[in-house]
């Protein structure tokens, strides 16, 4: 996972518009070059580190939030109409500029906090950038790396493919031989995904339950 620091590195030289630039440089005369360095942290850890007055850094926000869209920035796009945006590095920005934090949710996939809920990195990126003409609703990681939101890694599935892939790729191993106390092969999904008989018949020619019938059907299991 990239840093922070990392990201801003990338984007600080096409952050801000002139006008916005110019107006900071006014406001900040010589103090403008340290602000520079550090301008992805917050004002409290900016003005420890350059010794500039967190009113004075407040103004500076001032300045952004008045003038500062994110989609105007080149290579970024907007996160679902919320003001915020991310671009093709998986790098999202705030209303103000400002490049949010990533970590790694519950569910083990980077994640992003917004203003009001948490967005999943890979899913933005497929959403903003990359083509789903038949709309498949899930993005898969084509390594299995969950941490690995390369936009090259990525690409749009099927729950059925999506299931197909974690199978094949060792990923998922909650049925099938891989599992010591599942009852199914995994032969015995692929059969039962392409057969014609229904839960019930299936069940009992399996000897499992018509919920687990139905979860291998939908791709839950």
């Amino acid at each position: 996972m990239v840093s922070v620091e990392a990201e801003y590195s990338m984007i600080k030289d096409s952050l801000y518009p002139k006008e916005i630039t110019n107006n900071i440089k006014e406001l900040l005369g010589s103090d403008y070059g340290k602000y520079k360095a550090v301008a992805y942290l917050d004002n409290i850890q900016i003005a420890n580190k350059t010794s500039i007055s967190v009113h004075t850094l407040k103004q500076v926000t001032n300045i952004i939030k008045s003038n500062f869209k994110p989609t105007k920035v080149k290579g970024f796009v907007e996160v679902d109409k919320t003001g915020y945006a991310i671009n093709t590095k998986g790098v999202v920005l705030s209303p103000t500029g400002k490049i949010l934090t990533k970590y790694v949710g519950k569910s083990g996939y980077i994640m992003c906090q917004l203003n009001t809920y948490s967005i999943y990195v890979h899913k933005e990126l497929g959403k903003a950038f990359i083509s789903n003409p038949n709309s498949k609703p899930l993005i898969n990681h084509k390594d299995g790396n969950k941490l690995n939101y390369a936009l090259s890694n990525l690409e749009w599935n099927t729950v059925k493919e999506n299931t197909d892939h974690a199978l094949s790729s060792g990923l998922q191993k909650t049925y099938g031989e891989q599992n010591g106390n599942a009852k199914l092969k995994n032969v015995d999904v692929i059969s039962i995904r392409k057969s014609k008989l229904t839960a019930k018949e299936l069940s009992i020619k399996y000897g499992v339950s018509t919920t687990q019938i139905r979860n291998i059907w939908n791709g839950k299991r």
